[in-house]
């Protein structure tokens, strides 16, 4: 299990995740990051 902490604070908690889930996560979590950001 792995958790990824967002740039506010939140935290995104990863279980059992394929290798292209995990890269669909990374791809919404840096939306979400560069939509804060901006």
């Amino acid at each position: 299990m792995k958790e990824l902490i967002l740039k506010n604070g939140n935290s995104v908690v990863i279980r059992k995740a394929r290798i292209s889930d995990a890269n669909e996560i990374l791809e919404y979590v840096n939306k979400i990051s560069v939509n804060q950001i901006f």
